[in-house]
Parts: structure tokens; sequence; C-alpha cells
């Protein structure tokens, strides 16, 4: 259950699309750690598989900023309209 502040900053925790996909890369994530401890001789797959979700991750949380910002730019907007 996410954590909602006091403050006019975003929940702890990311609202639910955001959320399925944390999870997506939590399950890469744990499929590249499995993969590490299952071929120590296919490294090859191991370290595309690991390029891969790191691209992944760099993605989203390029994304996420992006929204933050945006976020953070329509409050600060909608503040200076009701003074």
């Amino acid at each position: 259950m996410p954590f909602y502040s006091a403050t006019d900053l975003l929940p702890y925790y990311p609202s639910p699309p955001f959320l399925e996909i944390d999870h997506i890369i939590i399950r890469l994530w744990d499929r590249h750690l499995e993969l590490e401890l299952a071929s120590k001789y296919d490294t090859i797959k191991t370290a595309q598989h690991l390029e891969v979700t790191a691209a992944l991750i760099d993605y989203w949380e390029e994304k996420l900023t992006e929204v933050n910002d945006y976020e953070i730019q329509q409050r600060r907007s909608n503040s200076y309209k009701s003074s």
C-alpha cells in the first residue's frame, strides 16, 4: 500500500500504472540473477540479459524523472494561478 505524505510531493510508491512496470523490472532482475546462478558456462547469455535489463531500467528511470518533473511543474503552475 502506498504511503502518502501530507505534502504536495508525489507518493512514496509509484501509482498503479507505474507499479506494474516496476514489477516487470523486478522480475527481469530476478530472472537475471537466476541465469547468473544457473549458467556458469553460458556467460554470453547472462551478459546479454544483464545489458537488456540495465537498458530497460535506465529507460524507465529516465521516464520516471520526466513524469516527476512534469508533475512538479504542473503543481507549481497551479500554485502560481491560485495566488
